[in-house]
């Protein structure tokens, strides 16, 4: 191919238009520019870039170039332009390379300079195509914006609407380190009205309309033209009516306007297409201008407009666009658009439903498992944005429901703000709340990244709280609770060890997840009592000044005796009992279950415990007291083992046995 000249010939084909007839007799359509484009980028990227053969290709460029500038006839320099402007759109930095050549800039503006209507078409598209570069920025503002704003002037609406994006572009730039742009106060919002009549107006062509949203696309970094934009109900629709379209020769603008107005960038953070419109950019995007305060109205306004249903078109539209190389890369960052877009919709409480409503659920699981890094992530928040205030089953309907687990899941990171991991972890706290095939699936996906935040330490204790939760609602499954022992026999006592953090909420999760373990599997009972700290574990419990915690740890004594035989007769040999006989016999306890289950609790001892364990336990403690000379507790204990060497079994109360057996009843 090369060998044949055939970057050569592709210049040639590059350097048509359908607007004039060339001796070529090539049959040119308008998609010519773009698959010539595509075919010099991916020649350049697969064969010559970054290699020795890199100045065989520059070389045939230039060759061309050359020879066209050597003929003195005017259509030989307009195919060079022309040819330019493909280069830009394809091999950008070929095409870089040749506009910085002494005399090719001069040149194009000498063209947009003169009163021949194709010639202006042609130098406009080729100064707005080449406005990437810093350099060349400050040259055509040196140079060339007196020529561009008097081609606004112009009373053909198509070198008008180009010298408006023209200018568009350049009022968006200048040097990051100066104080103020190339234009003056109010020529920005000039331009953005004079973009909005061009969009709104019914007679203009569909090409026109197109130019006015890529200068709306720059213009909108400006706060002002924001809140005028969004005032202007007929243009909002007509943007988003265009975006339904999924037109690819303006999808960018459309999509980078509609996140302008959402002010949906990271802070001093932007794609790669708009780092290389942006880098230069007079506004700093790190400050907030007070005008910028309405962002709430705007992202009602859009969401009111059916931004979400455009939206959801463009994302299935890009889901079965067959994308040629070249491109892949552009649009996977146009699905990082559509989903800055509606995570920043999804940011706001109030307008969830819209979402939902639309079909926004289905569009951010798509944008959520196929995109940019950045893009998933942003589809992945806004789909635990729904979960979070949204029923699963309404937000997730039918198989949405468990496939949103999995991006959900993935937001889980150190690396992300607390709050961030806290709202992950809260949606999928409400999924789990679902059914136990939704536990299983969140337990099979997440139970490692969730493990990692019950021992973070720092000074807000929602991560750890939320991750008690989440694991305490995915013990209601008993086939979660039975997986979660085997893989790993240390587990119990990581719960157990929480009984000594400070928040009432996370001992009482802890406590309630110990509780479904211990129920669902004997083996867990003999983890807890198989630990070293298990008395203070649930002496901790029975004493915690919260009347919940002290319940759970009644309902945990409750299951660790109907679950593990001879753990009654160990209860007997500690003070749990005497813990337990306070708490039934204490009337100020605010809780009544308490008082309830504190009776079943030692009911089930007194049914399990051997009588003589509880004589031998007496004798001791009577023993104790007659050493230390504590007489009412020795005459208590005296009467206490006076009754149980008289029963069969435990007795519940002890007075009143030992009324029964002194009446012969």
């Amino acid at each position: 191919f090369v060998e044949l000249r055939g970057v050569q010939r592709l210049m040639e084909v590059a350097s048509e238009m359908e607007e004039y007839n060339s001796e070529s007799l090539l049959d040119i359509t308008s998609s010519t520019r773009t698959i010539t484009s595509v075919c010099l980028a991916m020649i350049y990227k697969n064969v010559y870039k970054n290699c020795d053969d890199e100045k065989t290709y520059i070389n045939a460029v230039d060759e061309f170039i050359e020879d066209k500038l050597h003929s003195p006839d005017i259509q030989s320099k307009v195919r060079v332009v022309v040819a330019i402007t493909t280069l830009l759109f394809g091999p950008s930095d070929v095409g870089n390379a040749v506009v910085v050549k002494e005399g090719i800039l001069e040149m194009i503006l000498v063209m947009a300079g003169t009163d021949d209507v194709l010639q202006q078409k042609v130098a406009l598209e080729c100064i707005v195509a080449a406005v990437t570069k810093k350099e060349k920025v400050n040259a055509i503002i040196n140079k060339g914006v007196n020529i561009l704003k008097k081609l606004c002037q112009s009373k053909d609406d198509s070198i008008r609407v180009r010298a408006l994006l023209g200018l568009s572009k350049l009022g968006s730039s200048g040097d990051p380190d100066a104080t103020i742009g190339p234009f003056a106060d109010g020529v920005t919002k000039e331009l953005a009205e004079a973009c909005r009549r061009l969009l709104i107006n019914p007679k203009k062509e569909k090409d026109m309309r197109k130019l006015a949203i890529k200068g709306l696309s720059y213009l909108t970094f400006n706060a002002e033209v924001k809140v005028e934009l969004i005032e202007d109900q007929e243009a909002i629709h007509t943007i988003i009516e265009i975006a339904k379209t999924g037109d690819q020769s303006v999808l960018f603008g459309v999509l980078t306007t509609l996140v302008n107005l959402c002010n949906a960038y990271d802070k001093q953070e932007h794609i790669p297409e708009m780092i290389e419109f942006t880098k230069f950019v007079k506004y700093y995007f790190h400050k907030k201008p007070e005008l910028d305060d309405n962002l709430e109205d705007r992202l009602c306004a859009l969401a009111k407009a059916g931004v979400i249903i455009a939206m959801v078109s463009l994302t299935s539209f890009l889901k079965i666009l067959p994308v040629l190389e070249n491109l892949a890369k552009t649009n996977q960052n146009c699905k990082e658009l559509i989903a800055r877009v509606i995570n920043a919709i999804c940011g706001q409480l109030e307008l969830r439903k819209i979402v939902v409503d639309d079909g926004g659920t289905e569009a951010l699981l798509s944008l959520a498992l196929d995109g940019t890094v950045k893009g998933k992530k942003l589809a992945s928040r806004a789909l635990a944005h729904l979960g979070l205030t949204i029923r699963p089953e309404v937000a997730f309907p039918g198989h949405l429901i468990t496939e949103v687990v999995e991006p959900i899941v993935d937001l889980l990171n150190p690396q992300c703000s607390v709050n961030e991991n806290c709202q992950t972890l809260t949606a999928l706290c409400n999924l789990a709340e679902v059914n136990d095939s939704m536990r299983e699936h969140i337990f099979k996906e997440v139970f490692e990244k969730i493990e990692i935040y019950l021992i973070f330490r720092g000074e807000d204790d929602s991560l750890k709280l939320a991750s008690a939760n989440l694991i305490n609602l995915l013990f209601l499954s008993r086939e979660v609770a039975v997986q979660y022992l085997e893989r790993d026999n240390f587990r119990v006592e990581y719960l157990m060890l929480l009984y000594k953090d400070e928040n009432q909420d996370i001992k009482f999760a802890a406590a309630a997840a110990l509780v479904k373990l211990t129920l669902a599997n004997k083996e867990a009972c003999k983890k807890v009592f198989d630990s070293n700290f298990w008395l203070e574990f649930l002496r901790s419990l029975l004493t915690n000044p919260s009347s919940n915690v002290q319940e759970m740890g009644i309902i945990f004594v409750l299951s660790m005796i109907r679950n593990m035989e001879d753990f009654a007769a160990k209860l007997i040999e500690t003070d749990i009992i005497e813990l337990l006989k306070s708490l039934s016999e204490n009337d100020t306890v605010q809780n009544k279950n308490i008082e309830e289950l504190t009776f079943i609790a030692l009911e089930a001892v007194a049914e399990r415990s051997n009588i003589e364990a509880f004589i031998v336990m007496i004798r001791w403690e009577r023993d104790v007291a007659c050493r230390l000379g504590q007489l009412d507790l020795l005459n208590h204990l005296e009467k206490k083992l006076w009754v149980y060497e008289r029963t069969k079994n435990v007795p519940l109360n002890i007075y009143l046995e030992f009324g029964k057996i002194l009446t012969g009843r």
